[in-house]
């Protein structure tokens, strides 16, 4: 497929870009995604916002307000960006001058045994100073550290928003799921309680001595098997609605009640995205814009290592003033001040800078092939989301037309028994085959909406 192919050309792009010095920040490799997606129609289009609406469901959407202010995971991921953004401040805080002042007070009792004074004395001291210091950041250690921590709050706060998608997508699947599986249940007991109405029927035949002992056993037990399924289906809800639970920090009461919130009983099919979809819906990716910007911060680190290798220089001076009591005190004459510029070169460290070199260059082809490992795992997912709407679709539309056929043929059949005309044996086949054919399209249709909510999820909704 075309979006296969143009995440092949970005990847050897940005593999070919991963030797450059990281301290050029020009230089470092800013991926970018080209390309289109090709359904076999060509068109464009974007994605919804608030893809969830696209159910017309105000449960859900009501569902998805609660999960988005009560995630215990989207708190701890709010508080990480929080903690990213304080490191962020903390290294733009360098590329500034350092204002420092200092005070300080005391009174001495000086022996008069001391060289030049014949008795002792007793003078107090005063002293105050403005220290300066700023450093020059010539070959670019600060500024790369700074670039760093600026890429690294981009990926953080991606990852947020990743978070965010995955626990909106976990909510759809619980919820849409739960909605299935009430309707599992409605047609496993409606079929249940069409063969307890042929069991009864049989049971009448049966006591008239029309119909042998063997047909009305066969009807119940039928009858039996289909309710046998409820209980299982039911279980799969309650751990549907438990996970929803989870999400929303809520009790499994409240989760129930929320659940049994007036909805609708048709949930509307969202559509998708026109004909084609562009290639560059895979950067609303919040996973691959965070992976990028971990290339970008694997690459400032680099350079910050490699700017270490080279002399630092910082301006610095201060400004005081020193009285003391045991002379008579002259502001004038207690001023002192300072000013330098003080250069440093590493000269020998035991190899220590450069093995920080070569472990900030191990830790940027990591980022960099991580990034890679994204983008194809991506371009996977959203191709196999594309294939299961489309495949997945195909069957549910036969499956209605098989629920419909064997809802009629039921009908038939059970007519022409009733009539005296065919045995019990065809009308509890029909029933099964019913019941298969409805069950089947109910599961379907619950597949299908997951398809939707797991391909807006890929493309980054």
């Amino acid at each position: 497929m075309k979006t296969r192919a143009a995440a092949i050309s970005l990847l050897l792009a940005l593999g070919a870009s991963g030797g450059y010095a990281a301290a050029d920040q020009s230089k470092i490799p800013t991926p970018m995604i080209a390309g289109d997606f090709d359904n076999g129609n060509g068109g464009d289009a974007a994605l919804p916002d608030d893809w969830w609406r696209s159910f017309n469901d105000p449960v859900l959407d009501d569902l998805v307000q609660r999960v988005l202010a009560e995630n215990i995971d989207l708190k701890i991921a709010e508080f990480r960006v929080t903690a990213a953004r304080a490191l962020r401040r903390r290294a733009a805080a360098d590329l500034l001058p350092e204002l420092d002042f200092s005070a300080s007070a005391g009174r001495e009792r000086i022996s008069g045994y001391t060289l030049g004074f014949p008795n002792s004395a007793v003078a107090s001291q005063y002293m105050g100073a403005f220290e300066v210091s700023w450093e020059l950041d010539v070959f670019g250690y600060v500024r790369n550290q700074v670039h760093a921590a600026e890429s690294e709050v981009a990926a953080i706060e991606q990852d947020q928003q990743a978070a965010r998608l995955a626990v909106l997508l976990q909510l759809s699947r619980a919820y849409l799921t739960a909605r299935g599986l009430e309707r599992s249940v409605e047609i496993a007991n409606a079929n249940k309680d069409a063969q307890e109405q042929t069991a009864l029927y049989t049971q009448r035949l049966v006591s008239a001595g029309a119909a042998p002992i063997g047909d009305q056993q066969r009807a119940e037990a039928q009858a039996q098997s289909t309710a046998a399924t409820v209980p299982a289906l039911e279980v799969r809800y309650e751990q549907a609605v438990e996970e929803l639970a989870v999400l929303l920090d809520v009790t499994p009461k409240a989760a129930h009640d929320l659940m049994n919130a007036p909805h609708a009983q048709d949930l509307s099919l969202p559509s998708l995205p026109a004909t084609g979809v562009p290639a560059d819906l895979l950067r609303h990716r919040p996973d691959i814009r965070a992976a990028e910007n971990r290339v970008l911060a694997a690459f400032s680190r680099l350079g910050a290592a490699e700017a270490d290798l080279k002399p630092r220089f910082v301006i610095g001076g201060a400004v005081g003033s020193l009285t003391s009591t045991f002379n008579s005190p002259n502001f004038a004459r207690s001023i002192n001040w300072l000013a330098q510029i003080t250069g440093t070169a590493h000269l020998i460290d035991g190899g220590r800078r450069r093995s920080v070199v070569s472990l900030r260059h191990s830790e940027a082809e990591e980022a960099r092939l991580g990034y890679q490992a994204t983008v194809l795992n991506a371009v996977r997912e959203v191709e196999n989301a594309l294939a299961s709407v489309s495949k997945d679709g195909e069957r549910f539309k036969s499956l209605k037309q098989s629920a419909r056929s064997a809802a009629a043929a039921d009908e038939q059949i059970r007519y022409s028994w009733r009539a005296g005309e065919i045995s019990i044996l065809d009308v509890l086949e029909a029933d099964r085959a019913r019941f298969v054919a409805e069950a089947a399209l109910a599961d379907s249709d619950t597949t299908v909406r997951l398809d939707r909510a797991v391909l807006f999820a890929a493309m980054g909704g």
